[in-house]
C-alpha cells in the first residue's frame, strides 16, 4: 500500500470546517479542481456521479471529496451552487491561498493560473488525477481521465471487498 497525502481540514461548502479523518471506513474519491474549470472538472464530477450509479447501495460507503484550487474565486456560496448540479455525494472543500497549497503539495498536485483568459476570466492548470483512497486512508489507485467508469466502480468494489 502507499502512503501519501495525510488527513487534513479545510472549509466546506456549509462554511464549516471539515476534518477528511472524519471519513474513516469510507472509500474516499479525491480531486482538485475548480468551478469555472471548462471541461476536466464537469467530466471528471459526472464520471463520479456514474460511478455512484454503478454502485448503487455499496456508493453509499463512498464519499467524493473536491479540493478547489482556485481559493481566490470559488468561495463556499460558488462551492455549494456547483456541486449541486451533480447527483454525488460530494464534500466541497476550499480554504485560503496557504491552507489549498499545503494540501496539494502534500498529494503532489500541480496547479496554477493559465496566461489564457476566457470569458470566465483566467484558466487554471491543474493535475486532473482522482486519487482513490481506502477506507483507512491509505492511496490505493491514481485514476486517470481515460479510466473509464465502470473501471473504477470495479476498483471500489475491490477495496471494499478488503476492508
Amino acid at each position: 500500500k502507499l502512503e501519501f497525502g495525510r488527513d487534513f481540514v479545510l472549509t466546506d461548502q456549509h462554511g464549516r470546517r471539515f476534518d477528511t479523518a472524519s471519513l474513516r471506513g469510507k472509500v474516499i474519491f479525491l480531486f482538485f479542481g475548480y468551478t469555472t474549470c471548462p471541461d476536466a472538472c464537469p467530466m471528471t464530477l459526472s464520471k463520479l456521479a456514474r460511478v455512484d450509479a454503478l454502485l448503487g447501495e455499496k456508493g453509499r460507503r463512498v464519499q467524493t471529496v473536491y479540493v478547489s484550487v482556485d481559493p481566490e474565486r470559488d468561495t463556499v456560496e460558488k462551492l455549494k451552487t456547483y456541486l449541486s448540479y451533480y447527483t454525488l455525494p460530494v464534500v466541497g472543500l476550499t480554504g485560503t491561498v496557504e491552507e489549498v497549497k499545503d494540501v496539494a503539495g502534500d498529494f503532489g498536485v500541480y496547479y496554477g493560473k493559465s496566461d489564457e483568459e476566457t470569458a470566465a476570466g483566467y484558466l487554471v492548470d491543474h493535475t486532473t488525477l482522482v486519487y482513490l483512497i481506502d477506507h483507512q486512508g491509505t492511496l490505493r489507485y491514481l485514476s486517470h481521465p481515460e479510466d473509464s467508469p465502470e473501471v473504477l466502480a470495479g476498483l471500489v468494489r475491490k477495496v471494499l471487498t478488503e476492508g
